[in-house]
């Protein structure tokens, strides 16, 4: 496989966005899925699947997304986690 430019995950992980912000959510979460399979430690994109997985009504992969980026450090994600668990 050719190697991808940031241009190429750049792309990716704004179009996952424009998707997420039209609540187009299985198509923002296969785009961040992608970013991620080359990316994996990008902890906003971790965030932002969970949303897209939460809007979806899917806690457990949200919350999975949500603790990955809290273990890399987004301590943002510490509140979702925390308003998963109410």
């Amino acid at each position: 496989m050719p190697e991808k430019s940031v241009g190429y995950f750049n792309c990716l992980k704004n179009r996952a966005f424009c998707h997420s912000k039209l609540k187009k959510y299985p198509e923002a979460i296969a785009d961040y899925s992608a970013y991620l399979k080359y990316r994996l430690d990008d902890s906003v994109v971790y965030i932002n699947r969970g949303i897209c997985y939460l809007n979806s009504g899917n806690k457990n992969k949200a919350l999975v997304d949500f603790k990955k980026a809290l273990e890399l450090g987004n301590k943002n994600a510490q509140v979702y986690i925390n308003g998963i668990s109410k």
